[in-house]
């Protein structure tokens, strides 16, 4: 990946958290724009050619992960949290066995 290709992804990282608040009124989340974002570089305006490997595929999913889980996590309401508490246990309980 060259400087202008990273530079072209760090303006869109800028960008979003300049927007997100407004944004998030129109009910578009994070993972939807950055596809958006990532598609039109890629195949519409031809800023990015990116040659992806195996290790590159995966580091990219685990950081996608990474920041969906927290985007979703930092938007609990802990009360809603503490009162459906046993279902979380008992959801857990069943995915450890």
């Amino acid at each position: 990946m060259d400087a202008a290709s990273v530079t072209v992804l760090l303006a869109t990282v800028f960008l979003w958290g300049v927007i997100s608040a407004r944004v998030e009124r129109a009910r578009l989340s994070m993972p939807i724009v950055f596809v958006v974002a990532g598609f039109l570089y890629a195949e519409v305006f031809h800023v990015l050619e990116i040659d992806v490997g195996h290790e590159s595929v995966k580091l990219i999913a685990e950081i996608t992960l990474v920041l969906v889980l927290f985007a979703d996590a930092s938007g609990v309401d802990f009360t809603e949290f503490r009162s459906d508490l046993a279902m979380y246990v008992r959801l857990l309980g069943v995915a450890c066995h």
